[in-house]
């Protein structure tokens, strides 16, 4: 027989085991359940602020705030001018107004929107997007049934077709506007790509990459120079440079629903209506421009 203690022993081992597993859920459900502060934190403007903040809800700092760091369960609001010394972490959406300094990161599990000249190094987010970008986008080419290989537009007799089918070209390579063509692109000189145009494929470059307005990147980028984003153009993956990198006005780095990067060696510019699906570093810095000096149209980078 079971001796009567042995069996009452085992049973409180059990149930102090069970209680051990569900006390940690308990008082998670229970830290879940408390309410949010129905107050947010509203620093007014002109304020310094020397200590890290910790906010359990949603933060508003106002005009010309210096501030060394703020974390938040809820949304941000930086008013205009607002110098972040350290960094911002959004729990929601994080705004950032005109001119502020956003310190060494920023970043939000929803969106980051920027007004104009707001300087950064590395900003992440659902969708980063400079002002408004709901205003009209540029129409890009359709996808082709069968677009032609990107062999068919070299025009330098210096080329060679490598193992895994990539296009490696020894000059430019430069794809006509209104063209769509498939293929990966490997060149020691520039790539362009004309208006309007489509690569079904990635581009590397080792000199610049020049994205034409309205011209569609299905895939990666990387140029060893510069970066340079048209009007309405769109790199569907990451991007990546050792120069310095432009995304004009509604240009599109990333795809909803993908966590993408822009790594950057030099500077990050975006003009208005500018989006990022995931991550800007810009380890030479960011800086946003204003609606005021976003029309010049794309023009080739100098050699």
């Amino acid at each position: 027989m079971i001796d009567a203690a042995v069996l009452l022993r085992a049973f409180a081992l059990a149930l102090f085991g069970l209680a051990g597993a569900i006390l940690p859920i308990s008082a998670a459900i229970r830290e879940a359940r408390k309410p949010r502060d129905p107050d947010p934190l509203d620093i007014e403007l002109g304020s310094t602020v020397s200590n890290e903040v910790v906010v359990r809800g949603s933060a508003h700092i106002g005009e010309d705030v210096r501030l060394r760091a703020l974390k938040a369960d809820g949304d941000v609001t930086l008013e205009a001018r607002v110098d972040v010394e350290r960094w911002i972490d959004a729990g929601g959406r994080l705004r950032a107004g005109e001119g502020t300094q956003l310190g060494a990161r920023a970043t939000a599990v929803g969106e980051v929107i920027l007004g104009a000249d707001v300087l950064f190094h590395l900003l992440s987010g659902s969708r980063i997007v400079v002002g408004d970008a709901d205003g009209p986008t540029v129409k890009l080419l359709e996808p082709a049934a069968e677009p032609p290989n990107v062999v068919e537009f070299v025009k330098d007799d210096r080329f060679r077709i490598r193992a895994d089918g990539a296009l490696l070209v020894e000059a430019d390579f430069s794809l006509p506007e209104n063209v769509a063509a498939a293929g990966n692109v490997i060149a020691h000189g520039t790539i362009h790509l004309g208006r309007n145009s489509r690569i079904h494929g990635s581009l590397h470059s080792d000199s610049n990459v020049v994205i034409d307005d309205g011209a569609m990147v299905d895939g990666s980028v990387y140029a060893e120079r510069d970066l340079v984003v048209g009007v309405g153009a769109v790199i569907a993956e990451h991007a990546v440079t050792a120069g310095s990198t432009t995304v004009r006005s509604r240009g599109r780095i990333g795809s909803p629903g993908r966590i993408t990067t822009l790594l950057v060696d030099g500077t990050v510019e975006l003009w208005p209506g500018a989006v990022v699906y995931g991550r800007i570093v810009a380890a030479g810095g960011g800086r946003t421009r204003s609606e005021s000096n976003n029309h010049n149209p794309v023009k080739p980078l100098a050699e």
